[in-house]
């Protein structure tokens, strides 16, 4: 259907953007508004050029979160290479903003482990780097100014709470790229950064479902051994 209408002429965009359901005002959602398989469906009507690009950016913020992940220096190059392809700024921006939350958080836990600053150049992304490395040992890394929360990662980071950072930092996310929507609603942009936030979401999603399942086994197993713990008695 998407497709027909492009043949006849509708504007891509506004099509496109309007056939996508909203997304929830936090990425604390326990379901998806829509299913990767019918998204991709509808990015089938976006221009081969603009397909490309969307699926660069896709994979790039994949990759951020794949286990195991990429090198610091190869997620660094990739973000490098793309930024400036980028068609607006609100889309650089947010891939900039991405870069500096995993730049803090390699940062913290590279301090965790007792590391010393680091002094090469494919560490980190962005302008912060050099304030990080002069400032290691302060507990705010030197940029409390631009990311207040940066404090509270880093105790989540020293108590070893990796859900409770990565809901931080979905968190941040998905309130930085909400403003960044702003005045782009029928563009290449809007669609670009409602695929981004629904990867999140989807992750999300996912984790919350994979937890559940694992409380689940847990409670099953807990039962099973009370259980034969009973019969044995």
């Amino acid at each position: 259907m998407l497709a027909d209408e492009l043949e006849l002429g509708a504007p891509p965009y506004i099509t496109l953007v309007a056939s996508l359901p909203a997304l929830p005002p936090t990425p604390a959602a326990k379901r998806l508004p829509i299913s990767r398989l019918r998204l991709d469906q509808r990015l089938r009507a976006l221009p081969p050029d603009d397909r490309a690009l969307l699926d660069e950016l896709r994979s790039l913020f994949a990759l951020t979160h794949r286990d195991p992940r990429p090198t610091d220096a190869d997620l660094v190059e990739r973000a490098r290479q793309l930024v400036p392809r980028l068609p607006s700024a609100a889309l650089r921006r947010a891939v900039a903003y991405t870069m500096d939350l995993l730049t803090i958080t390699a940062a913290l836990r590279r301090r965790r482990r007792g590391e010393p600053p680091p002094s090469d150049a494919t560490w980190g992304y962005g302008r912060w780097t050099r304030a990080i490395a002069e400032n290691w040992q302060e507990p705010g890394l030197g940029i409390e100014q631009a990311f207040p929360w940066v404090r509270e990662a880093a105790e989540q980071v020293d108590r070893g709470d990796a859900i409770a950072l990565e809901s931080l930092l979905m968190r941040q996310f998905w309130t930085i790229t909400g403003r960044l929507n702003v005045g782009h609603d029928f563009d290449f942009t809007a669609v670009a950064l409602y695929v981004l936030r629904f990867q999140v979401l989807e992750r999300r999603v996912a984790y919350d479902a994979e937890t559940a399942t694992l409380r689940f086994r847990r409670l099953v197993e807990d039962g099973l051994a009370s259980f034969a713990g009973r019969a044995s008695a």
